[in-house]
């Protein structure tokens, strides 16, 4: 009878689960808002620098307010269907291939999205951990009301807590705020305020008032590596602090700061066995993020563009040139043997080293049941299923050249998908409403294929 009760509570806490089953999906939406999708999807930005800038900022802006609301099954539609309209714009417009500012903007789009990936897996976590302790405490206690109380907090159902509005608006004096001038204006929000990242959102502020506070903020000095265009002002101080202004031609203007990455100041150089398959960066402060069999990963700290550029050389000469990936302020690479490099460069100053060990594959069978049996076998059988459900399948294809890559996601679109987003060597589709695939190639003969088919639920 106790444990007959464990399902009432996996039923309770499933919204906590829900939203990671469904984040591929499209919720239900008003006619408005279906408008609006459409009208995203499909508007054309004029092809010029200004216009692209400003699309991307105002995506930025955008996605940021997303990541720092309550995450919901539409909050999370809403930030996939921007971050696609960001990456649309950015990898098609040639005028900004080696822009900064757009780089900059587009890296912060996938940093709000990876934020609110977090959160989702964040509030799985939890999910998960209800269900055992709720297991642990009915068992122990042998009573359904009193494991309830046990676990449900005593204030849960308070109305303490309060929200920010932005029609009396004061300047906070904590966090990052205190490292900025004050903007006089009652018509504020706080988006974020903490020890590293302030976002400040203002309403009906004059071209003039924007461009007064960008001398204000001068005489603060904001002025090291200043760039300013018509509606944007960025520039860092002499510690390292990076602000970043933009004015939006409804009037609406925010403030962003970042704090610098620091580091330790008794790092050393990694003694992990992968850490000597690259050159050796001396003099620099730095933090190791990841130390496992199969993983490295830390950053560096003060690092110039010239030196990163110059260690992206170094690295190629040392072996990772397969399949080599490489941007303004990132690279990928595998070397000989398959162990996977990857080197991003921020506007903070950081450089971030990762090293992955080659993946170790099989001979795979592929499944006579679940969402696989939607797909065409892939042309090799060398590989490893990383999951098989009857909602989910996930497997890493090895022994695939990017030839066949390609003709595979031919192959895919012949069964019905529905194109969604394609690149070189990415692609994403539909099937209805419910079923969503992924399929990526990510070096040195190896593609990725995720499956979900959300009809189960």
């Amino acid at each position: 009878i106790i444990l007959s009760c464990i399902p009432l509570v996996v039923y309770l806490v499933w919204p906590l689960f829900k939203i990671l089953f469904s984040r591929n999906a499209v919720p239900k939406l008003l006619p408005v808002e279906q408008k609006k999708v459409a009208l995203i999807k499909n508007f054309t930005f004029p092809n010029n620098r200004e216009s692209l800038l400003e699309a991307l900022l105002f995506i930025k802006s955008q996605t940021a307010f997303i990541a720092s609301q309550k995450v919901t099954e539409k909050n999370v539609f809403w930030l996939r269907t921007w971050k696609t309209k960001a990456s649309q714009i950015y990898q098609k417009a040639d005028l900004l291939k080696n822009d900064a500012i757009a780089k900059t903007a587009y890296d912060d789009i996938l940093a709000n999205a990876k934020k609110v990936d977090e959160k989702i897996y964040i509030r799985s976590g939890i999910g998960s951990a209800v269900i055992i302790v709720f297991t642990i405490i009915i068992i122990s206690t042998g009573s359904l009301p009193r494991a309830i109380m046990k676990i449900i907090p005593a204030n849960m159902f308070s109305n303490d807590g309060k929200s920010v509005t932005d029609n009396n608006f004061e300047w906070l004096k904590t966090g990052l705020s205190t490292k900025v001038p004050p903007l006089e204006s009652p018509h504020g929000q706080v988006i974020n305020n903490s020890d590293t990242e302030l976002l400040l959102r203002f309403r009906a502020i004059s071209y003039n008032d924007f461009e007064a506070y960008i001398s204000v903020c001068k005489e603060q000095g904001y002025t090291v590596d200043a760039k300013k265009d018509t509606n944007t002002y960025i520039a860092y101080d002499e510690n390292g602090y990076l602000l970043e202004i933009a004015r939006w031609s409804d009037g609406d203007l925010d403030i962003e700061l970042k704090a610098p990455i620091l580091g330790n100041d008794d790092f050393e150089w990694p003694s992990h066995e992968f850490a000597f398959l690259i050159p050796e960066f001396k003099g620099k402060k730095g933090t190791i993020e990841t130390e496992t069999a199969d993983t490295l990963e830390f950053t560096l700290c003060g690092i110039s563009v010239s030196e990163f550029q110059d260690y992206i050389i170094r690295c190629e000469n040392a072996g990772f040139m397969i399949d080599e990936e490489m941007e303004d302020t990132s690279f990928e690479g595998f070397n000989a043997v398959g162990y996977k490099l990857s080197i991003s460069y921020n506007e903070m100053k950081a450089m971030s080293i990762s090293i992955k060990a080659p993946i170790a594959f099989g001979k795979f069978e592929w499944p006579s049941s679940g969402p696989a049996t939607m797909l065409p076998k892939p042309p090799s059988e060398i590989g490893k299923i990383t999951s098989d459900y009857d909602w989910a399948f996930s497997i890493s294809v090895g022994d695939m050249t990017l030839d066949e890559f390609n003709s595979y996601v031919e192959a895919c679109l012949a069964e019905g998908f529905e194109k969604s987003f394609r690149t070189e060597r990415y692609f994403s589709a539909d099937k209805g409403r419910k079923i969503s695939l992924s399929i990526e190639y990510v070096g040195f003969d190896t593609v990725e294929i995720d499956i979900h088919d959300l009809n189960r639920f």
